[in-house]
């Protein structure tokens, strides 16, 4: 193999003399790597996936089908103690009908302080994620649930 020019993303690519043969090297750990990050970075911003599909040159379908692996292992907040006296708590929904995030800010640094994943917003997942938010040395919250939250 020798060095052959560079492709239109700008990857060297290479040229067999004995085949006629040219090929770019991929690296799969990359790969999985780059689609973590990605997918991380879905989850904890504002961004569509048709935005971050157009920035990576891929269509939206290979780019879920490339966030299925991750699915199985949910990020989780990494512990932060809070002192902030007014939280800010909301529930969104990831994915339709079958995933919702709730999260919990902070209002003054603007930050996500935890999140935790449910099938769907109800009492039993509100109670989970402030005491999750407890255990960690979180600010002690009373809780009120409006009447459209079922147990």
């Amino acid at each position: 193999m020798q060095r052959w020019g560079k492709t239109s993303s700008g990857k060297q690519r290479f040229f067999c003399p004995l085949c006629k043969g040219s090929s770019i090297r991929r690296r799969p750990d990359l790969r999985l790597e780059i689609n973590l990050r990605t997918f991380i970075s879905w989850l904890t911003t504002t961004t569509g996936l048709d935005i971050i599909a157009k920035r990576l040159r891929i269509s939206r379908s290979n780019l879920t089908r490339s966030f299925i692996p991750f699915w199985k292992f949910l990020p989780q907040p990494m512990p932060i103690i809070c002192n902030s006296e007014i939280l800010v708590v909301d529930g969104v929904s990831v994915v339709k009908h079958y995933l919702v995030a709730l999260i919990i800010f902070d209002r003054l640094r603007r930050i996500p302080l935890s999140w935790y994943f449910a099938l769907r917003e109800s009492y039993s997942s509100w109670v989970s994620i402030f005491w999750l938010n407890r255990s960690f040395g979180g600010a002690n919250l009373g809780i009120f649930f409006p009447s459209r939250f079922q147990q």
